[in-house]
This record gives structure tokens, C-alpha cells and sequence, in this order.
């Protein structure tokens, strides 16, 4: 029988909040800065090779009832480490460099979200950690969900999904 290799759970950390650079009637919410580690381990054990991030681009423009241009990038640090846990890839300072203009003086909301990170398997019997951050934005009347996936080997890119909700009640 082969030995089971036990994964420890992966946690994301909040290392601070950030601010978007904004136009007109917009409100951006829980626009944070994240690190990907092992549950239970401090942030300051996370060691990673490089300063140089990975990013993944966005610029989309929405066709609802408040004209919205939302641009900029996601970025972060790949290929992160923890001594004691050998084999095993984090990332360090996810987050979302976000501009966005509305044309007019309706409002309009931003807000990020993610997924639990989990582990995905690389060369070399190698774990890297994964995850899902999300952009929403929208306005009474469109809702656009931007989904960038991310993984600590150095992989990021972006899937966009949108659809129309009418009579959307912003919180």
C-alpha cells in the first residue's frame, strides 16, 4: 500500500486593505491585500524568492444603465515558501490594483471576494497552492463577475462571466 501524504490546510490572511482609485459615484468594498499559507502558520514564516509579482489584466466597460469602465490588474508573489513544509508552493500579496470611472451620477459597487485556497498538483510530486478571487461590479441593472485564477507556480489568468439581473438591490 503507498503511504497516504497528508496536505495541511491552506488559509488565506489578510495582510491589509487598499484603496481603488475611483471616479464619480462608485463604492468599493473589502478591496484587500492576501497571503495564501498553511492554516495555523504565521505570515512572517512565508519566505518567497522574488519581488517581481505575476499579474493577470483586466479592462472591461459595462453596457447597464450607469456607464462603468473597470480596469487594472491582479497581481502577486508566486513561488513561496515555509520551512518544515517542503514541496509545497504559496503566494504572497494577492490582490487587485483597481481604476474604475462611471460616466454619470448614478452609483455604482465594486466589491472583491474569493475562493478557499486549495492545493493543485505540479512536476515532481509538488503541491502549489490555488486560488479564485473574484470582482464583482454592477449597477441597478447589470451585474459583471470577473474571475481570476491564480496559482503559486506562477499561473494567473482571467475568465469573465456576466449577465443581466434586473431590479438588482445593491446591499
Amino acid at each position: 500500500a503507498t503511504p497516504e501524504i497528508f496536505w495541511p490546510p491552506l488559509a488565506t490572511h489578510v495582510s491589509r486593505a487598499l484603496t481603488a482609485d475611483v471616479d464619480r459615484a462608485i463604492q468599493v468594498w473589502n478591496l484587500v491585500m492576501l497571503d495564501v499559507i498553511p492554516a495555523g502558520v504565521s505570515v512572517t514564516e512565508l519566505k518567497c524568492p522574488t519581488t517581481d509579482p505575476i499579474s493577470a489584466a483586466f479592462d472591461k466597460t459595462t453596457k447597464g444603465l450607469v456607464k462603468l469602465n473597470a480596469w487594472g490588474k491582479v497581481y502577486f508573489t508566486p513561488n513561496c515558501s515555509i520551512d518544515g513544509h517542503e514541496g509545497k508552493l504559496y503566494m504572497s500579496k494577492v490582490h487587485i490594483d483597481l481604476k474604475a470611472t462611471a460616466w454619470d451620477m448614478k452609483p455604482a459597487y465594486f466589491m472583491q471576494t474569493w475562493s478557499p485556497p486549495t492545493w493543485f498538483p505540479i512536476e515532481d510530486g509538488r503541491q502549489a497552492a490555488q486560488m479564485i478571487l473574484n470582482l464583482h461590479f454592477y449597477d441597478s441593472a447589470m451585474y459583471y463577475f470577473l474571475t481570476f485564477k491564480l496559482r503559486a507556480d506562477g499561473i494567473a489568468y482571467l475568465a469573465t462571466l456576466e449577465w443581466e439581473i434586473k431590479d438588482l438591490q445593491p446591499p
